[in-house]
């Protein structure tokens, strides 16, 4: 991950040219969902870096490209536990970057989001990613709890996430 303003920019670009390669596959097979979800997440990683570089409108524009393609694919393959993964880690991304620009409520919602969707995969079976990564989703929903000001949720959200980690604290 890159920390500079620099950086940012950078990584911005050489994930820009990553989406164009994935838009110039998507055209030549629009049905391959495959194709879409790396469309998808191309999407998501230039909304991300726009993000951290301070570039809000290509960011909002990009992550909502990614969300919409990938609420399609997991639409159209329900089952698909690591494309619902997926879907989960573009909210929270989208939480991330609200949070970055102190937009705590958004940040909160799309965490909400994110949390969620880790839920909803762990309800059908337990995935040790996935429950993780639920539990590095509500420290962050701690974290904009913290930042707003909500001492007493935020304490709530970090002592959730402590327990869904603890199985695999011990664990080998």
């Amino acid at each position: 991950v890159y920390d500079s303003l620099d950086d940012s920019l950078k990584s911005m670009e050489n994930n820009q040219k990553a989406l164009e390669i994935y838009q110039q596959l998507v055209t030549s097979d629009p049905q391959n969902k495959l194709l879409q979800q790396g469309i998808a997440i191309a999407y998501a990683n230039v909304g991300t870096q726009a993000g951290m570089a301070r570039k809000k409108a290509l960011s909002l524009e990009s992550m909502d490209k990614s969300l919409d393609i990938m609420k399609e694919v997991v639409a159209s393959s329900p089952q698909n536990v690591p494309q619902q993964g997926i879907l989960a880690a573009i909210y929270e991304a989208r939480g991330d970057n609200f949070l970055r620009w102190h937009e705590l409520q958004p940040a909160k919602r799309e965490y909400e989001r994110a949390f969620s969707a880790y839920e909803k995969i762990n309800a059908g079976a337990s995935h040790a990613g996935t429950q993780v990564s639920a539990s590095g989703c509500k420290s962050r929903m701690g974290s904009a709890a913290l930042q707003a000001g909500e001492a007493e949720t935020a304490a709530a959200a970090f002592q959730q996430s402590l327990d869904l980690a603890k199985p695999f604290l011990s664990a080998e």
